[in-house]
């Protein structure tokens, strides 16, 4: 992430990319995830309803959080992050076939 944002400083040009950055990880979203949301409150509900996320959702928010600030997008790391945890736990459980209540502890 410090590369990304170093770079970022280095080039400012890089902040007229911004929309075409928009695009892509739009493009990217619905092509990979083929679903309306896929934000915070989507890890939230499916944590609550023992829905199953896509194990690909922590790469993908990767890069895309990565793209954005590369490009000087507003993008917080905390949301970043908590969506990502969210789908590598939920992969996890899976994985180690727990059930509903064990996935929410």
């Amino acid at each position: 992430m410090r590369y990304v944002i170093k770079t970022r400083e280095a080039y400012p040009w890089l902040i007229f990319f911004l929309p075409v950055v928009a695009i892509i990880i739009t493009f990217i979203y619905k092509k990979c995830l083929k679903s309306k949301d896929s934000g915070t409150n989507t890890v939230i509900a499916a944590i609550q309803s023992d829905e199953q996320l896509p194990f690909r959702l922590a790469p993908l928010i990767f890069i895309a959080t990565l793209l954005t600030h590369l490009v000087g997008g507003s993008a917080g790391r905390e949301g970043a992050a908590l969506q990502m945890g969210g789908a590598i736990g939920n992969g996890i459980g899976r994985t180690l076939r727990l059930n509903p209540t064990d996935k929410k502890q």
